[in-house]
């Protein structure tokens, strides 16, 4: 079958044959030189381009996405290596399809919440095929086929650029892709070793521009290394040091993905045995690394990185190589690059890759000194620092983990977290005194912490209990508390819960921001998390029963992405939010408790009041904005319940203090706006310079997880207008009352959190179609009402409600994809405006109608015709809203070049197969995938067949496991059954020893006898929904059977629905049955010989003397019972009285005889017994010495042998038999019949 791992690697090979400089590759090769002979000669710029300056201020809200898990702009990339491990809609475990092209459709989703920064997680070089995350490149100029061109990526650029908006890109600088392995140590982890390790190729797959080696190089000279505490390492190490490999690449073993080594190992070891590490500190490692960077800027323009696993990169290094970046930006005319880091590490090994660095006896003596270093600090105490001005390796975290950590706990989770503390003010002033925030470029204080509630690492807050709540509440910690740069990851905003990890020490949840289907279907997580205590995961279990999962989730109404901007909107109206440098505690109400797991970390629960406002003395936001130098005081809550807070104004230690002095009306900046008058406090806190007593609060009640934001209400504004509901809600599904062709009406409802103008709204809305008809939608003008109510209460703390409803009725509306955008309407009064293009989506169309209904019309009937004369096939038209469509009459094997979508009968050609008897399939059965631009999916799939069959997905499928060889035992049936009276589920019947594992495969071997990966499924998270894993997982790919059949059972069935690949097992069989199916398994086989042995001596054996005339007549028993003693003891019990009464008495024998002793004496045998068996063997003896008693036997023959005659007739076996008669019975008088041959 197509699909093995050869051709696997052979297209990956076929891709990347090259990358100095190929024709092919000129779409996509950032090296455009085509006289480059070696790495450092590359090069490529954007020609007659003006390049972007850079931003004077960083502190811009950020969002972060991997290109493949937004949105698919481009489906002809999708599958751009030409494999079958890219993308399926039925797996979250390989690419989805997202592009630049779908970021670049969706900019004004991003702009119009207060996004300014966008951070494209993940290397945009080539990776393996189906490594969407971007993490293990393959190249570092090629970049990746699925994500687009170079001119796709300029252009996607551009548009952010237009709006004011920047990026930065993902580099790994020091790790690749999975090319290299270790000797003796392929298929195992490969401990640390300073001796290194011999290298070998795991395939026939190279890195074109670094090379390992095996030779040694005597004159190494290794990196510095720092420890966890800030301090240098180099005298604990230097005993293992000595040689090293000459060799572009570390060579010293494996370190684990997840857990604590000592830095140096993290340095130098292959990460998570997946990366390969480059010997970064080498220095002509080093220059093409630089080269190959600042050649990124020089090509697409982008505004500056984000350096993966930086911690992890020699200290030395990571600044020889920022250097060189920031220097190459200059030339771009770009004086402020930012180079942020993942760091995961302590915070002291963190503060000496911030800025100029600082080890623990460098830190500063307190937070003014902090805030007001500078480029001359260095210069005038050099000792302060470990580098000189210039030198920063890092100017900030991304994602800071140790405020992570603290967030954790702070959100009520347990474990060995959060050693930094819940104070925030605190945690916010170690920050100050450790890290060194001077900005390389400006010389000037300059905090740039990117401060998140979750990254692409980690799990998704609205998975658990309370969830959402969490989450909200870590936005204000986040995105407006601490002074730095607010850090999103997509979803967060539309509450995302889904997680698609497969162990349970890396849990994450990267679910696409279109439309698809696979997310759902694995949407039950039911596996846990290490680190973490009694991890109470929640909504995450029932995710996979929630229809909202699969639908677009660019929804400009959802309620958290409207509390996110509002708290955008305030970073802009309140200078102090964006960059004010004071975080102050000011009071607060809290218990600390040790929750189990987290050994002796205590956590906080209560209440806090803070104060965030402008460093005095160093800060003046005087005239900037309406707001100046006005500071903001939060009150906020960590715990789970609905809580009356009381307080007590005249104590310093159970007041609720506030900035603000006694007698300020005080109003909420966050729904519902609440307002309150502050009473006298004992404390003077002299904030702004102010001697009054400061105002206090005696009572406040929050729901769970609840916070307020209080300002004056002089200083308070009305927020701008968002739109907080569309009724049908955004890609809503209608079911059309009209046939496809015809036209219905639907009516819209646009809900505000203003009351705003009529007019605005009607005259901004905008309505795209995608139809197969061609027809466009259109408001009917006179149809619109508007008017004031009060509705849509939130349950999420902070977003708002509605108080304005816009109603109108959009008439044509055809069969397809409908969007309308509102476009920057302003409020009743002209003054506020929402300053967005806000899309909405909705899709109407019948059951059988893939891009409305992709469930449902997952299989459809009748749609698949031949033309009875030619023989040619055609497929109905029935996607009404698609633009593009391919097919496949092979499974999927390949697919046809995407086409144009008509709303014709779509033509087909049969694609080539190639496989075995067993995979063949029968009928003629085609799948069809569809695309939209304004669903940016391809997850859109349809099955059809051309007979009437049972609703299939699938050709066939077999069952395999240890029972089988996993398949090579042939003899062993293994091919699942679909019935009609199951539905057309699949099913599989197994009795094996318990416990088992099993495997689904649909194309089961192939010719060369080993499994076919195209299509294999298991179960790895254990929630009865079959996985398909790419080839390099590291992961059991099985369904395990770990308990016995319940009693009376014997076996399990497997049963696998084919639309949603959901399994069950059913226990089958009946030990009582069975029972009674062995019983006669062992008895009919010895009554039916015993009857034969009968049956035989009755009708043919038996020889009877019968004295009188007459046979003596027995039942079936006893005649059974004589059947089984010895012939010649039977004979003589059966016929003694009628031998004695015939034959002389045995005392007339010649005495000889009559003493001649029993042969076969058996002293078991009974008196009697014995007896008997002694008068036989007497007889015999005497009949053999010529006693009178001789008996006479007739042999009649036409074989003989008579030797006394001498002669001898033989032919075949008779003759033999009578010979042996003739020698054997000399104690018998023989009578021969011979014929006469030829006499007359």
């Amino acid at each position: 079958m197509a699909g093995s791992i050869p051709a696997l690697i052979f297209a990956i090979i076929a891709l990347v044959s090259a990358l100095r400089y190929e024709e092919d590759q000129l779409l996509w090769n950032l090296n455009q030189r085509v006289s480059a002979t070696k790495p450092t000669d590359y090069w490529g710029e954007w020609e007659n381009h003006t390049f972007h300056p850079s931003p004077a201020n960083w502190r811009f809200p950020f969002y972060s996405l991997i290109l493949d898990r937004f949105v698919d702009g481009d489906p002809s990339n999708d599958n751009a290596n030409g494999t079958l491990f890219e993308h399926s809609w039925t797996s979250n475990q390989f690419r989805f399809g997202g592009d630049v092209r779908g970021v670049q459709q969706s900019l004004d989703y991003l702009h119009g919440m207060g996004i300014r920064g966008i951070y494209i997680i993940g290397s945009p070089f080539i990776n393996f095929p189906w490594g969407g995350d971007g993490y293990g490149p393959l190249d570092f100029t090629l970049l990746d086929h699925h994500h687009g061109t170079i001119a796709d990526w300029r252009k996607l650029i551009t548009a952010i650029h237009e709006r004011d908006m920047y990026v930065i890109l993902d580099n790994t600088l020091a790790t690749m892709g999975d090319l290299i392995g270790f000797k003796g140590y392929l298929n195992s982890t490969t401990p640390f070793s300073w001796d290194e390790y011999d290298y070998e190729w795991k395939g026939t797959r190279r890195y074109h521009d670094f090379t390992p080696n095996n030779s040694i190089n005597e004159n190494c000279e290794y990196p510095r290394f720092w420890g966890q505490d800030g301090y240098p390492t180099q005298q604990e190490i230097s005993q293992g040091q000595h040689t090293c490999y000459d060799s572009d690449f570390d060579q010293y073993g494996d370190m684990p993905g997840v857990g604590e080594v000592p830095t140096w190992q993290s340095q130098l070891a292959k990460f998570a045995s997946t990366q390969d590490r480059l010997r970064i500190w080498r220095a002509d490692v080093m220059e093409r690394v630089q080269v190959m960077s600042c050649m990124q800027i020089a090509m697409l323009d982008i505004d500056g990185f984000r350096m993966d696993k930086a911690f992890q990169t020699p200290l030395d290094a990571q600044v020889e190589w920022a250097n060189y970046q920031r220097d190459c930006a200059r030339r771009y005319g770009k004086h402020n690059f930012f180079i942020t880091g993942e760091g995961v590490g302590e915070p002291p090994f963190e503060a000496v890759y911030m800025g100029r660095g600082k080890q623990p006896d460098m830190y500063f003596e307190n937070i003014t000194e902090a805030q007001l270093a500078t480029n001359q600090s260095s210069i005038r105490n050099a000792s302060a620092y470990l580098r000189e001005f210039g030198s920063s390796a890092l100017d900030s975290a991304a994602f800071h983990y140790p405020t992570y950590g603290a967030l954790t706990r702070f959100l009520g989770l347990s474990g060995l977290i959060g050693s930094e503390g819940l104070d925030w003010s605190y945690h916010w002033r170690k920050l100050l005194e450790r890290d060194d925030m001077v900005n390389a470029n400006t010389g000037e204080f300059d905090p740039r912490h990117m401060f998140g509630t979750t990254n692409q690492d980690v799990f998704r807050w609205p998975a658990l209990t309370y969830g959402l709540e969490r989450q909200s509440l870590g936005f204000l910690v986040t995105q407006m508390l601490l002074p730095g740069i607010p850090l999103l990851l997509w979803g967060e905003e539309q509450a995302f819960y889904i997680l698609e990890n497969l162990a349970t020490d890396y849990v994450f949840g990267r679910m696409p921001m279109a439309s698809q289907r696979a997310w759902q279907l694995h949407g039950c997580y039911q596996l846990s998390q290490t680190g973490y205590y009694d991890q109470p995961f929640n909504k995450s279990r029932t995710g996979c029963h929630d229809d909202s999962v699969s639908l677009d989730h660019r929804d400009p109404s959802s309620p958290a992405r409207n509390l996110l901007k509002r708290m955008y909107q305030l970073r802009q109206e309140y200078p102090v939010l964006n960059d004010g440098y004071t975080l102050r505690n000011l009071s607060n109400l809290t218990s600390e408790i040790f929750l189990p797991g987290s050994a002796n970390i205590p956590s906080e629960f209560g209440v806090w009041s803070v104060y965030r406002g402008r460093t005095e003395g160093v800060q003046d936001f005087s005239g900037v904005g309406d707001h100046g130098n006005q500071g903001v005081w939060f009150v906020y809550m960590n715990e789970n319940a609905t809580k009356v807070y009381d307080f007590n104004c005249s104590d310093y230690v159970k007041a609720l203090t506030s900035p603000f002095a006694a007698g300020t009306r005080v109003k909420n900046l966050f729904y519902p706006y609440d307002e309150y008058t502050l009473q006298a406090s004992r404390h003077t806190l002299r904030i702004e310079g102010s001697e009054d007593y400061n105002g206090c609060l005696p009572q406040l009640e929050f729901e769970p997880w609840g916070f307020k934001a209080f300002v004056p209400i002089r200083e308070w504004r009305e927020p701008m207008p968002t739109i907080t509901r569309v009724i049908p809600h955004h890609d809503a599904r209608l079911l059309s009352s009209v046939p496809l062709g015809s036209q219905d009406k639907v009516q819209l409802e646009i809900r505000f959190s203003s009351n705003m103008s009529c007019d605005s709204v009607t005259n901004n809305l905008q309505v795209q179609s995608t139809t197969q008809d061609g027809v466009q939608a259109q408001f009917d003008r006179s149809s619109v009402s508007c008017h004031s109510q009060d509705t849509d209460f939130p349950d999420l703390n902070g977003a708002v409600a509605t108080s304005w409803i816009w109603r109108g009725m959009l008439s044509n509306v055809s069969h397809g994809i409908h969007t309308y955008t509102v476009s920057n309407v302003t409020t009743a009064d002209g003054q506020r405006y929402t300053n967005a293009r806000d899309r909405f989506m909705f899709r109407v169309g019948s059951l059988d109608n893939a891009m409305v209904f992709p469930l449902s019309s997952n299989y459809t009937t009748n749609m698949l015709q031949k033309d009875n004369a030619t023989g040619a096939l055609s497929v109905k038209a029935l996607a009404a809203g698609a633009e593009l469509y391919q097919y496949s009459t092979n499974w999927g094997n390949t697919f046809s070049p995407w086409r144009t979508y008509t709303g014709k009968p779509m033509e087909i050609e049969r694609h080539s197969w190639k496989g075995t008897k067993a995979q063949r399939w029968d009928g003629t059965h085609v799948i069809l995938r569809y695309w939209s631009e304004i669903a940016g999916s391809a997850d859109h799939v349809q099955h059809t067949d051309l007979e009437e069959h049972l609703p299939r997905r699938w050709p066939h499928a077999f069952v395999e496991g240890s029972w089988n060889q996993w398949g090579s035992d042939r003899g062993i049936r293994n091919r699942m059954k679909q019935s009609k009276a199951d539905l057309g589920l699949w099913s599989f019947d197994l009795a094996a020893e318990w416990p088992t594992q099993v495997g689904v495969n649909v194309w089961g071997l192939n010719s060369d006898g080993t499994l076919d990966l195209t299509a294999a499924y298991g179960d790895v998270d254990g929630d009865h929904v079959l996985d398909w894993l790419p080839p390099n997982t590291k992961s059991t790919n099985v369904v395990n059977m770990t308990e016995r059949p319940p009693l009376p059972h014997l076996g399990w069935r497997l049963v696998v629905n084919d639309a949603d690949f959901s399994y069950n097992i059913v226990p089958i069989g009946s030990a009582w049955s069975q029972l009674v199916v062995g019983l006669l398994l062992g008895l009919v086989p010895l009554i039916t010989a015993l009857i034969g042995v009968w049956a035989f001596r009755k009708s043919y054996y038996h020889v009877h003397f019968n004295t009188r005339g007459e046979t003596a007549k027995t039942g079936v028993i006893p005649s059974l019972k004589r059947s089984l003693t010895l012939f010649e003891g039977s004979r003589s019990m059966r016929s003694s009285n009628s031998v004695e009464s015939r034959r002389p008495s045995h005392s007339s024998l010649p005495s000889v005889v009559a003493r001649a002793p029993s042969v076969h004496s058996d002293e078991s045998l009974t008196s009697s017994n014995a007896g008997l068996r002694k008068k036989s063997r007497a007889l015999s003896v005497a009949a053999d010495i010529g006693a009178p008693l001789r008996r006479k036997t007739l042999i009649a023959t036409m074989e003989y042998e008579i030797e006394d005659w001498s002669i001898k007739v033989k032919i075949g076996g008779l003759g033999v038999m009578s010979s042996l008669m003739g020698k054997s019975l000399s104690h018998q008088d023989l009578i021969w019949v011979v014929p006469c041959i030829g006499v007359t």
